[in-house]
Order: structure tokens, then sequence, then C-alpha cells
């Protein structure tokens, strides 16, 4: 029987449609995706030749995960937006597996052979190349999603996994053909299989209500850390039971529906959206050492949008690798305290939330009728061919940091031009003043820029640290090396009186 998940452009966009293998090849062939990843791996080369900090890789893998693919394993989604109480449950679960020193060893000796078997449909590497991920039909149409996965886990005998992959919602991250371990295509999309009559209908009304396939996979723009290679489209964690896609029945409905969607919103705000905008107010997503107490206050600003209930808190929490029973202790430690108000970051997080969703609501509608994508909000790529000047001065920069030395080096060399002006908007000429602003996370490596600029301002610095050198036309004859006046006569017509 066929099996139905969904697709989407990135992990920002809320639109899902009905994967195909037509859209699922154009995804993974995509030499957008195969980019993106490479420059996850090629950070993660520079983390182990030890020049780029562990803190600075973190950061650039999630911002590049952003500009992923993703599909929805677990399910479809009837209003073609990707929350629970819309879910179709397709019948699949994925396993998630983080930290691997050698995932495609571990494949080989663990899982390699056993797939028909363990009903494996297609194993990858994880974006990270430090994790490996399953997709795999549910040994029982009954079988919850969390009881699937420690199933799984046993047949191939791993102890730790990541177990916050339990939502309908939830989404993976797609990657190039090379990253592929296996791939069944014929179970995974039942080609030349019939579609049970009401999955099709939930189907036509998934793709009905979301982007062209031809504008599905253009270049895009949360993400997790390594812990979590698999992100929720929505904080809440379903409590859903995978029914298998072929009975079109698998969402919930009535009270329990409503009560989840409620539970997903604060004020019509996706409560995802508002955690992801106060961990962009309060100094990013946080990182080893840090933990524990970036989630508590988490915590504890959460908790006034949301009646300091203690279980409501622990399904909307990220995790971030910390275990569920230290999650519980944190955040009953938040609730514990004594409320006042609303903390201004909460606020300001709320505010903004609300306003990227209006801004979100119109782009995708205005962009789905003309063709194009949210990467026409996006800055272009770096050019293919450079000005030579700028190659060179590129040279020894690592990938990564590419981008940024290119624009900090011409505040530096327009300061080399000489009887040089341009008119500017005010109709009026001037030299060429240019500035350029650098902004990024502590230990991102902003001082990549120093370098280059020192050995282009060289010259000026140390002509500045000398004495100027006699010129004809100045007036009041000046001093000169060795403190020695009247070396040069002042020119006609200007006295040299009272030096």
């Amino acid at each position: 029987m066929k099996q139905l998940f969904g697709i989407s452009q990135n992990v920002k966009s809320r639109l899902v449609r009905v994967c195909t293998a037509e859209l699922f090849r154009e995804a993974v062939d995509s030499p957008h995706v195969v980019r993106v990843c490479a420059e996850i791996a090629d950070a993660l080369k520079a983390v182990r030749r030890g020049e780029l900090s562990q803190v600075a890789f973190e950061e650039l893998k999630a911002d590049r995960k952003r500009l992923l693919p993703v599909i929805t394993p677990h399910a479809t989604f009837t209003q073609g937006r990707r929350v629970n109480a819309d879910a179709v449950p397709s019948g699949l679960c994925m396993l998630d597996v983080d930290h691997l020193p050698d995932a495609r060893g571990f494949y080989e000796a663990n899982v390699r052979g056993r797939e028909a078997v363990l009903g494996i449909l297609l194993a990858h590497i994880t974006p990270s190349c430090e994790g490996l991920r399953l997709v795999f039909m549910l040994p029982d149409p009954s079988m919850e999603l969390k009881a699937a996965q420690r199933w799984m886990a046993g047949r191939l005998g791993m102890k730790e996994y990541d177990g916050a992959v339990k939502d309908l919602a939830r989404c993976s991250f797609l990657v190039p053909r090379d990253y592929f371990l296996y791939l069944d295509e014929a179970g995974l999309f039942g080609e030349g299989d019939s579609v049970d009559t009401d999955s099709a209908k939930t189907a036509a009304t998934c793709s009905a209500k979301t982007v062209s396939a031809a504008t599905c996979f253009a270049k895009t723009a949360d993400t997790e850390s390594s812990k979590n290679e698999s992100l929720p489209a929505s904080v809440g964690i379903g409590s859903e039971t995978g029914t298998g896609s072929e009975t079109g029945t698998g969402a919930e409905t009535g009270t329990d529906a409503d009560a989840d969607a409620e539970a997903e919103v604060f004020r019509g705000i996706p409560y995802a959206d508002i955690i992801h905008q106060w961990l962009l107010l309060t100094g990013g997503e946080p990182v080893m050492g840090e933990r524990n107490t970036r989630l508590y206050r988490l915590a504890l600003h959460l908790r006034y949008i949301t009646d300091n209930d203690e279980q409501w808190l622990l399904r909307l929490m990220p995790r971030y690798g910390l275990g569920e029973e230290e999650m519980k202790r944190l955040i009953h430690s938040a609730c514990s305290s004594k409320l006042c108000g609303i903390p201004t970051e909460m606020r300001r997080a709320i505010k903004i939330a609300a306003s990227a969703a209006v801004s979100s609501a119109c782009t995708d509608s205005s962009l789905a009728g003309t063709g194009e994508t949210e990467s026409a909000l996006l800055p272009p790529p770096m050019p293919e061919q450079l000005p030579a000047l700028i190659e060179l001065l590129l040279r020894s920069t690592p990938e990564v940091y590419r981008p940024a030395v290119a624009h900090a080096v011409f505040p530096a060399l327009g300061a080399h031009l000489h009887r040089t002006s341009f008119r500017y908007i005010d109709n009026v000429c001037h030299e060429a003043t240019l500035m350029n602003v650098l902004m990024a996370g502590t230990g991102a490596g902003k001082e990549c820029i120093s370098e280059p600029i020192n050995r282009i301002m060289a010259d000026i610095r140390g002509a500045g640290c000398r004495e100027p050198a006699p010129r004809a036309g100045v007036e009041g004859g000046g001093q000169f090396e060795g403190g020695q006046q009247g070396q040069a006569p002042p020119p006609e017509g200007v006295s040299d009186s009272g030096d």
C-alpha cells in the first residue's frame, strides 16, 4: 500500500504537500541541497582541524539547515499546514541517532541486510554528518510512534536515540543522494500500487492548498543543534496514534483536536515561533554549558503565557539534549517561583512573532500566485567568479568566512582611492566613504576580517607613523627630518616668519 507523507520547502514553512517520488527526487538531487550540505561538511572538517570552534560550527550548522527542504515522514495534513491537529498518520516512523563517530560503519555493522525484515524504507546520514536517520514502517498499525522507535532501537541494540521525535508534525531535513545508505522507492512511494480512496482524497486536499511542484525546492532559508536533527513544526508533542495512511482517518477530531490546536498557539501565534524569537533575543540557541540556565530562564518566561502549567510547558519546551526527568525538575522549579509580570523579552518575542506571522501569511499568498519562493527575500549566494583582487584576498580564507571578508575589505580598499569622487544621492561629489557592518553571534569568527584589513591598510598606517616629507607649497615651511628648518625655501609669496 502506498505510504503518504509530506514535503515542504524548509523548516520555517508551514505549508506541506504530499510527497511524490518526483518531488523527492527533485529535492535530493538539487544542486542547492548538495551545496548546503557540503558547507556543513566543510565546517565540520574545519572543527576537526582546529580551525573552527564548536560553537561557531553549531551556529553555522543551524543556519544552513534552515535552507534545506524537509519531509514529514509521520503524516500528511488535511489543511496543508504542519500542525498535529490536522495530521493524517502515514504509517511510517523515523528514528534519529545522534553523535555517532562513524554513522556509515554503524549502519553496515548493525542494519545492512536487515532492511526488509525491519521494514526500513529510507536510511541516510544526517546533514550534520554526525548522525543516522531511519524511516521505517510501523510494525503494528496501532502502535504509537514512541513505542515504534523503542522497538526499532531494541532490534538494533541502540540504548541512546533522540526520543523527542515522537509527534506527527515532526519534520526531517533532506540530504543529497550520496548521503543515502538505503532507499526503497517502491515501498516508500508505492509506485504501481493502488491507493486507498480516502487517502487519495486527503492527498488532493493537501496538494490543493500548497505551492506548485516547480517552486517547491528553489533555494530557501529553525533548526536545532545536533542533539535534535529533526525539528517540530509546532512545539506541541502529539499523542495521536499512527494508524497508517490507508485509513485516511488518523487525525484526531472533536474536542481533543480542538484542545490540541489551542495548546499549540497563543493568541493565534504558534508557540514554536514565540520560542524561536525568544531564543534569538536572548543570544541564540543554547550550547553545551549553558543549556540548563537558558532553558530554566525560558521556562520562567513561558509560564506567563501557559497558565503556569507544568505539563503544558513540558510539551512545549525544546530539550537540546537534556533528559526528560531533568526537564521535569527544571520546569517544576520555574513554575514554583513567584509570579510577577510578563518579562520584557517575552513581550518582545510575542510581538515579533506576531509581526512575522502576518508577513509570512502575506508572503505565502503572494508568492504562491507568482510562482516564486521565500528565496526571493534572501541575499544572493556568493558569485562563482570574483574580481581578481577580491579572489586574491580570499585565497586563504575558509569557505564559511568568505562572504564576510569579501564585504569587509571594501572600506579599506576605498581608502586607497586617489582623486576619485562619486556623486552621492544629495547630488554632491564626495570621496569614497564606504562602511561595512558585520553582525554575528559570540564565537562566530568575526575576527576573520581583521587580518585582510590590516594587510590592506599597512601602507597607510606605516606612512602615518613617519614625519611628512617636504613638499612645495606648504605654508610655514614646517619641520623636516632631524627637526631642521629651512632646508627647503618657502614658496614665493609665503612667509616663514613667526615659525
